[in-house]
């Protein structure tokens, strides 16, 4: 009896530890924020491509911080282990929304991960902005566009 208790035990452990180990941070570096302009960084996670680039409400998941002068770093903490896309954008006028003109094409900075170009046609593809979150801490450097 000793023994199968040992061994439920053991298996109770590593589920624990394998649960706790499959999770990690993602660190954004943003460069080319306009810091001196007023708002706030809206930053959305996605695991699939239903509401990219900037449905908050599709994302895995979506942080707001403010815009201090000399932050260029925002975590995204506890993120399972897997592929995501990052997009980013600076809520000049902190309305939880990226503006667009008439055209759609946003007023506001915006930024996706791995940094391919957009077209005039709308965002870039999806496929093009995957990146793979498989460690305690990834780190990503999105470049923002106004």
């Amino acid at each position: 009896m000793k023994y199968i208790f040992s061994i439920i035990l053991s298996l109770c452990i590593s589920e624990f530890v394998l649960a706790q180990s499959s999770k990690g941070d993602i660190e954004v570096r943003v460069d080319n924020l306009e810091s001196d302009r007023k708002g706030s960084l809206c930053l959305i996670l996605f695991s699939k491509e239903k509401g990219y680039p900037d449905d908050p409400n599709e994302g895995e998941a979506s942080r707001v911080f403010a815009i201090d002068g000399q932050r260029k770093k925002f975590l995204l903490e506890d993120i399972a282990y897997g592929d995501y896309v990052v997009t980013l954008f600076h809520d000049e006028n902190d309305n939880l929304i990226l503006d667009k003109n008439f055209l759609g094409a946003p007023k506001e900075g915006f930024g996706i991960s791995q940094n391919p170009r957009s077209t005039i046609l709308g965002p870039p593809e999806f496929q093009s902005a995957i990146f793979s979150h498989q460690n305690d801490r990834t780190p990503l450097e999105i470049k923002i566009s106004y």
